[in-house]
Formats: structure tokens, C-alpha cells, sequence
């Protein structure tokens, strides 16, 4: 009985001892910053590292579904590998018209960071003129 129970400390003892590389990636739109590759031992924590988005990008979770993009793994004892995914910045842009006209084109529309809107254009009905948008652009075609 006693030697079992000494091979289960030695064993335990040598769980201890091993490491595992923990390894943080960035997909398109982003960077980790941290310590990208570490080498941890069992049972310990990672060093933290957080996801940062590159401009026009915010960050959308990470491969294990984790939101926060600062993270630091606690009570590593298995090999792991995380990616910090990011989206692209969206806009939303609506076109009305005021009495007296209307809007070709598509009046809702959703914009990606550093992209143009789909061309709309302000018609106005009979008896009206176009005299400007809100922004105070004047052209009536715009994108």
C-alpha cells in the first residue's frame, strides 16, 4: 500500500514539472500585445496579453469565445492556442427626404470603415427645388 501511494506523489510531483506552450495569434485586423508564445508550467497562469484592433477594425472575441480583449489564462495544463478575431467598423447611413421630394437609391444603407456609400440622389417633385442636405452638402447626387 505504501509503495502505491509513493508512485502517485512521484507522479504528481512530475505533472508538476511539465510546461505547455500557450500560443495568442491575431487574424487579419489586429496584433496581440504580449507575449505571443509562452511556455508555462502546470497548473500556473500565462502572462496576460491583450487583442488590439488595427484602424477601421474593433475586436470581435477570441477562437474560445473569451470577449474581453485582455486575457491571461489561469491554471494552464494542456498545450492551447488562441486567435483574437476582429471585425470591420461598420456604419449605418440613412437617407430621408424632407417634404417636397424623394431619394433614388437605396435609402438604408450599412458602411465598412474607409468605404464609400452607394451613390443616392435627391429628386425633387414638381413645383420643388433641391436646396441642400442636412450636412450642407449641395450637390442633390451624393455617395
Amino acid at each position: 500500500m505504501f509503495l502505491v501511494s509513493a508512485v502517485s506523489t512521484v507522479s504528481a510531483c512530475h505533472k508538476k514539472a511539465e510546461r505547455f506552450s500557450v500560443v495568442y495569434k491575431a487574424a487579419e485586423g489586429g496584433h496581440i500585445e504580449g507575449k505571443t508564445e509562452q511556455s508555462v508550467l502546470y497548473g500556473e497562469s500565462a502572462e496576460a496579453v491583450t487583442a488590439v484592433p488595427n484602424e477601421g477594425y474593433e475586436f470581435a472575441g477570441w477562437s474560445d469565445e473569451v470577449t474581453t480583449a485582455t486575457r491571461r489564462d489561469n491554471s494552464v495544463t494542456a498545450v492551447a492556442e488562441y486567435v483574437a478575431l476582429f471585425r470591420r467598423i461598420t456604419s449605418s447611413v440613412s437617407y430621408t427626404a424632407d417634404i417636397g421630394g424623394y431619394i433614388e437609391g437605396k435609402t438604408e444603407q450599412s458602411v465598412l470603415y474607409g468605404e464609400s456609400a452607394e451613390a443616392v440622389t435627391a429628386v425633387p417633385n414638381e413645383g420643388y427645388e433641391f436646396a441642400g442636405w442636412s450636412d450642407g452638402a449641395a450637390m442633390a447626387a451624393r455617395r
